[in-house]
């Protein structure tokens, strides 16, 4: 089970207008990958988060705990909760107990020939990921008219992430429209941690809470060099959207979670 938090969903807005809410629109470069530009669109309410990109959207509820992915090709989609992660991760232990089991009775020669023909298949200990690093420099200047300060992320003292980050008050938004995102942040932690590492699982939102602000540039290295660029071009403190926006059409194909 992979999560990709950089790809969301493009819903078609329609019906009766909810509440006002919180709308980022930005667009995600990739370096590596020229000519690749990805629109994404950021809906927030208090306690709801949608992501929206191409034909794909995830959601998350915070009260409920819960994870939405989204195919609108494909016509279907998946939810994820406490509930859901805690199945996976019994089922993945007690299969992990067996293998351990099996491999301990292995023969040296019989445990080599099984690593070479499984390769990266076999399962491996959990490594755990050094912490980021957050830095919050005094370099400042001006971004598609938002004024901000640089913040840099480390990890093992490489630099991994650089934002650009407008406070709150210049984009029109209250701070805490934005405690989903810390909300989601546990959620993603709890997932890897449950999984034991087994499984890569993407947590971007994991230093939203140390920024202190919303960034207007984000720039993402990988060894050095710079891999991808994301600039917000709009942001909208009192979009009217309809409700509908944060649940999976109801004509939808519900499907099961990976099983582990």
């Amino acid at each position: 089970m992979r999560i990709i938090v950089s790809a969301c969903l493009l819903i078609t807005l329609i019906g009766v207008p909810a509440s006002a809410v919180v709308v980022f629109d930005l667009e995600i470069t990739r370096i590596d990958e020229p000519g690749s530009v990805e629109q994404v669109r950021i809906v927030l309410d208090r306690g709801r988060l949608a992501l929206e990109s191409g034909s794909n959207t995830v959601v998350y509820l915070a009260d409920q705990e819960t994870l939405i992915a989204i195919n609108h090709e494909g016509r279907r989609y998946t939810r994820i909760d406490r509930g859901t992660v805690e199945q996976i991760s019994a089922r993945m232990n007690a299969a992990m107990k067996v293998l351990e089991a099996q491999l301990a009775d292995m023969s040296p020669e019989r445990r080599a020939m099984m690593d070479q023909m499984m390769g990266d298949r076999m399962p491996t200990p959990s490594v755990q990921t050094a912490p980021l690093d957050v830095r919050k420099t005094t370099e400042t200047g001006t971004s598609g008219g938002y004024d901000w300060t640089k913040v840099q992320s480390f990890r093992d003292g490489e630099l991994v992430m650089e934002h650009l980050v407008a406070d709150w008050g210049s984009l029109g938004v209250e701070a805490d429209v934005f405690s989903v995102f810390e909300d989601m942040a546990g959620f993603f932690t709890q997932i890897a941690s449950s999984l034991g590492g087994q499984v890569p699982v993407s947590n971007p939102f994991g230093e939203i809470g140390e920024l202190d602000g919303f960034p207007v540039v984000t720039r993402r290295y990988e060894d050095g060099q710079l891999e991808s660029e994301v600039i917000l071009k709009s942001v909208d403190p009192n979009a009217s959207i309809p409700e509908s926006t944060f649940e999976p059409p109801s004509d939808y194909r519900e499907e099961s979670p990976p099983r582990g």
